[in-house]
């Protein structure tokens, strides 16, 4: 075989759709808006702000949901591929959910402490995914010493936030926000006795900084040695973002958090999702699709999951609510906290970059239909 006839495999683009684009949705919204919220934290509509931003998960964060239901189950390929995480794992979920409706003293509490126990470390792994998929477009490698200071930067981010709070020094915003009342008398005292000493701070502190000069040296090497003289800033990104969301949210108060970090996670994962949906939709057409082609494939693909999301979040708990007849917010949490256990496991095998169908949508180039 000549070389003139080996085909060439275009290398991977730096953005799914285009920088401006791509650095608005991945993280830099969220860069410029936590700071600003926090310079007018004193505002006497910020609670209604902050309310009304909590409500906006009925059409960023609730499909981000049904997104992922819809990547595992939208073939057989994906079913069978991942068989446990199919079949065994919903109903797994699916009992540990009734037993909770079913039996609130004895499942509730345990059942939602591991949701937001386990919540912070998911939008880590998003975080630190997406930062892979970035150096990835612009081929730059993540060794074990790389994934070591990238890792060591994402995870810290959110432990060092969480133990301000859980410390003398930090705020007790955690009782203060009337918003979950109701959600501490589910969980009783056991959230608020953890009590950590103020002097675990620093060094975590200097573990955090340790990581991120570590991980911008190493890219910033591989950078140079490629011709360049500075790593591609969408490359810092995502970990920017990530460690932006924790630090101002929980200064900010615990609503703030709940309010807006899982809806900037959603709003980069759906970004994601959907760029993903439709480089596979038209990766086999000769010619770059129409912009009406792409407008009539989005809104059918969000429609699909804001109605998705509305189904899981809104009707499944008011159905709930009514035959086990329990109060509606309750039932709404217990659901709710299923939904998400099941997202967790599905995210950790569908976005896997070990996973060749995910790397390839995840670094592939998609259709250009305009430059964003």
């Amino acid at each position: 075989m000549t070389s003139s006839s080996v085909k060439k495999i275009p290398p991977p683009e730096s953005y799914f759709i285009g920088p401006k684009s791509d650095f608005f949705f991945i993280g830099g919204f969220s860069i410029l808006v936590f700071p600003l919220l926090y310079l007018v934290s004193d505002w006497v509509y910020f609670s209604e702000f902050l309310t009304t931003v909590f409500f906006a998960q009925i059409i960023v964060n609730f499909p981000h949901f049904s997104a992922t239901v819809f990547r595992l189950y939208r073939s057989k390929e994906n079913v069978f591929n991942f068989p446990v995480t199919s079949f065994v794992l919903p109903v797994i979920i699916l009992l540990i959910t009734l037993a909770a409706l079913i039996s609130p003293a004895y499942f509730a509490a345990i059942f939602l402490m591991t949701y937001f126990l386990w919540s912070p470390y998911h939008f880590s792994g998003q975080s630190s995914g997406v930062t892979m998929v970035y150096a990835r477009r612009n081929n730059l490698r993540i060794g074990k010493r790389e994934r070591f200071f990238l890792s060591g930067f994402i995870f810290t981010s959110f432990i060092l936030p969480f133990a301000w709070v859980f410390s003398g020094t930090g705020p007790d915003i955690l009782r203060a926000e009337e918003h979950i009342t109701r959600t501490e008398r589910l969980f009783g005292s056991a959230f608020y006795t953890v009590n950590l000493p103020d002097w675990v701070q620093w060094p975590l502190l200097v573990f955090l900084i340790t990581c991120a000069l570590g991980f911008f040296i190493l890219m910033t090497r591989q950078s140079r040695e490629k011709g360049l003289r500075f790593a591609p800033f969408m490359v810092f990104v995502p970990a920017i973002a990530h460690f932006i969301w924790f630090a101002f949210s929980l200064q900010l108060g615990a609503f703030a958090f709940i309010a807006l970090v899982p809806l900037f996670h959603s709003l980069q994962y759906l970004y994601i999702a959907w760029a993903v949906q439709l480089r596979e939709k038209y990766a086999a057409m000769k010619t770059s699709p129409s912009f009406k082609d792409i407008k009539k494939e989005s809104l059918g693909w969000y429609g699909a999951n804001v109605f998705g999301g509305i189904l899981q979040f809104l009707v499944l708990p008011a159905l709930a609510a009514d035959f086990f007849n329990v109060d509606f917010f309750y039932a709404f949490l217990i659901i709710a906290t299923g939904v998400q256990l099941h997202h967790f496991f599905v995210d950790g095998v569908i976005w896997k970059l070990r996973n060749p169908n995910a790397l390839s949508a995840l670094t592939s180039n998609i259709p250009k239909w305009s430059k964003a």
